[in-house]
């Protein structure tokens, strides 16, 4: 993944830890997990992602663009699930969001999904 123009990928219901240059800003980042982390497991779940969007989306499309982006990472990237209402919700720790925006998360996807084909 080219992070060089993140910065063009930006939209009114992004979650900011991204800067106008593209650049990660950890403030950013850390607030995103004290006001959304809900159950303060160290993780964001469907649900919190949901209510990150629900607050923070202004426009249709960056409700939409938002939900697309977090809806495929809860899809492709967790790596742990917990318990929601009775039901396991996929959950993405804050560890591996870090490497979401560094943009090494999918070499550690790539790196996890080939060790489990060699061990079966």
């Amino acid at each position: 993944i080219d992070l060089e123009h993140i910065d063009r990928a930006k939209h009114d219901s992004d979650s900011d830890v991204f800067d106008e240059t593209g650049n990660v800003v950890q403030a950013n980042f850390d607030a995103m997990f004290t006001k959304y982390d809900a159950d303060k497991n160290n993780s964001l779940d469907a649900n919190e992602f949901t209510k990150m969007r629900q607050q923070r989306g202004e426009s249709t499309l960056g409700k939409v663009a938002s939900a697309g982006e977090f809806g495929l990472l809860t899809k492709i990237a967790p790596d742990s699930k917990v318990k929601v209402a009775g039901k396991d919700v996929n959950a993405i720790s804050r560890d591996r969001l870090q490497q979401f925006y560094n943009g090494t998360l999918f070499d550690t996807i790539a790196a996890e999904r080939a060790a489990a084909v060699k061990t079966k």
